[in-house]
């Protein structure tokens, strides 16, 4: 499967849908313990949008292997610290 669809899409509403999990992101790494992993996967995210629309415009329509398995490895780090952090929540 590719990573980003080629089809067009109005970017205005994704922004805006796209910016909510930044802001939550942003939240969570002021709350004493959460800074270790909300910050750094808010920054992943936000360099994933951008290889994606750079990849986009240059007519790519998927990312390279082993750029996308960095990516995964990196996101579920993250997420495993994210659950290190808050043991016992759902």
């Amino acid at each position: 499967m590719a990573a980003y669809a080629s089809a067009r899409v109005d970017s205005s509403k994704c922004a805006r849908e796209g910016a909510h999990p930044g802001r939550e992101l942003v939240a969570a790494a002021e709350v004493p313990g959460q800074e270790g992993w909300a910050q750094p996967l808010d920054q992943l995210l936000g360099e994933i949008n951008a290889t994606t629309i750079r990849g986009r415009e240059i007519g790519g329509t998927a990312l390279a292997p082993s750029l996308l398995a960095g990516y995964q490895r990196r996101y579920d780090d993250f997420i495993a610290a994210a659950w290190a952090a808050n043991p016992g929540q759902p």
